[in-house]
């Protein structure tokens, strides 16, 4: 038999992988020999290999194959992950290109088109890995998404909620705009940009500017009136203050207030602004009762998560701190905003 000169991989490698696969060599049962098991980090579904998962699996094959020569039972688990961002985007992208906008349809059919497209693309990164010899056990080919996976992470994720162990975390993330998600750091690219600062002064209860800081008036301005006699005016400086943030024309002494106006308190000083045709009281109220709605939802939820004795017992206290300043807070803003509604209401 004459050896050939150079070594040709088609004649060789397709050959026998196909024999080890035929006799099933690489799959594993459960039996009395010491186990050994390797879950192999789930590639994406639509992607394809690359120098990193060339070396990450290579060193894998090397251990599980040494294992198997050691008599051990040796058990590689291949699968793919759903890679729901990266998917996602090229889902919307096809979509598009099909005058279809995934704000059109509905959760299941929006899904319905993913999975279309994972069974289209998805596996040509598990075809890879076979074309280089990986000894997996492909009986037991797993996806992050299929039914199975997908229950045990809710599963997981609830038990880990229930015993305060997961939790929002008060941190800033990494918002995408056009997706409306968080990304993880990995998916973030990052680059340089020339932008702007923006500083902003303040004054502190307490504290007043120069009042001629703040002279001067504008002819669209509206005029506030203040429901006291002339010596309870207060300082001038906070009227020029009011004046120059309000954009405002004058300030006027009346004895009472009119109806259809909103006011608000400096110090003793009270100043109410007739509101006349200047909002749309209507939009105005659905507004606040929006915000209203929100707000009492998030509070339940708030309460709903400090309820639970096993979160409050085992999240770190800082969390629970925090949990309950939402708590205060939220109650707060309600507060306002029924008082506002009731200024539109009465």
């Amino acid at each position: 038999m004459e050896l050939a000169s150079k070594y040709n991989p088609s004649d060789v490698e397709g050959k026998w992988y196909q024999y080890w696969l035929d006799n099933n060599l690489f799959h594993s049962e459960p039996d009395g020999r010491e186990p050994y098991t390797v879950v192999i980090p789930p590639p994406n579904v639509t992607g394809v290999l690359h120098m990193g998962h060339m070396l990450n699996n290579t060193i894998q094959d090397i251990l599980v194959r040494r294992a198997r020569m050691l008599g051990k039972n040796a058990c590689w688990v291949p699968g793919t992950d759903h890679a729901s961002i990266a998917t996602e985007a090229k889902v919307v992208k096809k979509l598009a290109e099909q005058g279809i906008k995934k704000s059109d349809l509905t959760r299941e059919e929006f899904l319905k088109h993913a999975w279309e497209w994972t069974d289209e693309h998805g596996g040509i990164i598990l075809k890879q890995l076979r074309k280089l010899g990986a000894s997996c056990d492909w009986d037991r080919t797993a996806f992050t998404m299929d039914e199975k996976r997908s229950q045990s992470v809710i599963k997981v994720f609830v038990d880990l909620y229930n015993k305060g162990l997961i939790y929002r975390g008060l941190r800033m993330v990494n918002w995408d705009p056009k997706a409306q998600t968080a990304l993880s750091n990995e998916e973030v690219i990052y680059k340089e940009e020339k932008s702007k600062l923006y500083y902003l002064k303040y004054y502190v209860a307490g504290t007043l500017p120069n009042p001629s800081l703040y002279g001067g008036a504008s002819e669209n301005s509206l005029p506030i009136e203040g429901e006291m006699s002339e010596g309870q005016r207060g300082s001038v400086a906070c009227d020029s203050i009011i004046l120059k943030m309000g954009n405002l024309e004058a300030i006027n002494v009346v004895e009472a207030k009119s109806d259809g106006t909103s006011s608000f308190m400096v110090g003793t000083t009270e100043y109410a602004v007739p509101l006349g045709s200047l909002i749309d009281v209507e939009a105005e109220v659905a507004k606040l009762q929006a915000e209203l709605t929100y707000l009492e939802g998030f509070l339940g939820s708030v309460m709903k998560k400090l309820s639970n004795e096993r979160f409050v017992s085992n999240a770190p206290e800082a969390v629970v701190a925090a949990e309950r300043k939402k708590q205060a807070d939220a109650e707060s803003k309600i507060a306002a905003i029924k008082e506002s509604l009731s200024k539109f209401t009465n």
